[in-house]
């Protein structure tokens, strides 16, 4: 039995079981101290199972993410690098120093968005808000400015 204060309960002096325990039957005494004891015990695990829901909300919404979820990111991320890019095909995307350098800015900004040092242990709350953060990220002017020397001349409806 633990030493915390029971307050979820009813005392058990306003009990109607304890009225009708307590009517002179003197034999009645240890069946008040055992249904006192277990009220207790209920209490107490009560409190240990509010205690245990409330640290799993919390582990749930805090704890990375699965594998699955972190390529659905990666995904996002190489979705959104090849449209700034102007597609596959395009002379920016092909430029593999200029790709890497799309991929690698995205990467580092997310980082800093979302406080992570890598993007597989994003929490799991952020999933969605990083997803969308992805698909919507922008580069900076100088990464822009690459793209569009890049593309310069090839198919001009999909510059950035």
């Amino acid at each position: 039995m633990s030493d915390r204060s029971v307050a979820t309960m009813p005392e058990p002096e306003n009990d109607k079981i304890f009225e009708i325990l307590d009517a002179g039957h003197e034999e009645n005494g240890r069946m008040i101290k055992a249904v006192k004891f277990l009220r207790s015990e209920q209490n107490d695990l009560k409190k240990d199972q509010d205690t245990l829901k409330h640290e799993f909300k919390d582990f749930k919404e805090t704890h990375a993410i699965d594998p699955y979820l972190a390529r659905g990111l990666n995904k996002a991320h190489k979705k959104r690098g090849i449209e700034l890019m102007g597609g596959k095909e395009s002379p920016a995307y092909k430029n593999e120093k200029l790709r890497r350098s799309v991929y690698r800015t995205i990467w580092e900004q997310y980082y800093v968005q979302f406080g992570v040092p890598s993007y597989q242990v994003t929490r799991e709350n952020q999933i969605k808000e990083a997803r969308e953060w992805l698909l919507n990220w922008m580069p900076p002017y100088d990464i822009k400015e690459s793209i569009k020397i890049a593309n310069n001349g090839w198919n001009q409806t999909k510059l950035v």
